[in-house]
């Protein structure tokens, strides 16, 4: 399977503005050229107070882990917000799409777009990544235990034509027909093409590219919130209005409140 390399993930409450105002300490590395068809990265967040960790949709599944639980987000198509305790590292695994079937398995058509407890998966290796994780003390070891358990577990991997698909709804950012342009491109029929991605993917080629096009927005509108019109046009949506109608029923606000959260202490809550 290639690798869509050059789609980077953009989650505000990680960016430099928000990482000092809110406290935040956050480290990030790339896998082995082994392992990266199928991890993205990982990453692993220390806060200095309590806070509600919040992402926004990238596409990307993702394993949130803590001292006591393993969260999966197989596919999210809006803001997702977990409280996390300060002083406590929090570990993740950004997978590439279709990787979570690849490697454990996973019916994605039973997740849906919820954050589900990974060990209720029911796969040894989720709990393997789990119950060790802990016992090392720096992030470089368990970057180490998470590259030998997923490394060790055999996989085909999603097909050919699902990265030459990826490929294209990133280079587009998500606009571009499905019906008429991305299965005719793959040389697919529209039944076929969504079938791929709800295997590997969990949800339709057209929300999985809608929520690429709304990550892009994001990233563009994060430093020029004034900016929706433009945004609206370079993304191909109908109008502004149209764009930030979607945009409030994913981010659950306009752009200009919405960035302001990351940029002051709107995140944080009291120790309870």
């Amino acid at each position: 399977m290639s690798t869509p390399g050059y789609f980077q993930p953009f989650q505000p409450l990680l960016s430099a503005n928000a990482q000092k105002p809110l406290g935040l300490t956050v480290i990030e590395s790339r896998p082995s050229n082994a392992l990266g068809r199928l991890v993205h990265s990982f990453i692993q967040v220390r806060s200095a107070q309590p806070l509600v960790y919040a992402t926004i949709p990238d596409a990307l599944p993702t394993f949130f882990i803590g001292p006591k639980q393993t969260l999966c987000a197989s596919f999210v198509s809006r803001v997702v917000e977990l409280p996390i305790q300060a002083g406590v590292d929090y570990f993740g695994i950004r997978f590439r799409p279709g990787a979570l079937k690849a490697l454990f398995d996973v019916d994605l058509n039973l997740i849906g777009e919820k954050v589900v407890d990974a060990l209720c998966l029911g796969n040894q290796n989720i709990g393997s990544l789990h119950h060790a994780l802990y016992h090392f003390t720096s992030f470089e070891q368990r970057v180490a235990h998470c590259e030998s358990v997923l490394g060790a577990i055999p996989t085909n991997g999603p097909t050919e034509k699902f990265a030459d698909a990826l490929a294209i709804i990133y280079s587009s950012q998500g606009n571009l027909g499905i019906g008429s342009c991305l299965a005719k491109t793959l040389q697919m029929s529209s039944r076929q093409l969504n079938r791929m991605f709800r295997e590997y993917v969990g949800v339709s080629a057209k929300c999985f590219a809608a929520v690429v096009r709304a990550h892009g927005v994001c990233e563009y509108l994060y430093g020029m919130p004034k900016q929706s019109l433009v945004a609206s046009s370079l993304y191909g949506y109908f109008d502004q209005a149209h764009l930030l109608n979607d945009f409030k029923q994913r981010f659950l606000l306009s752009p200009r409140p919405f960035f302001e959260r990351f940029r002051s202490d709107f995140y944080n809550i009291s120790e309870t």
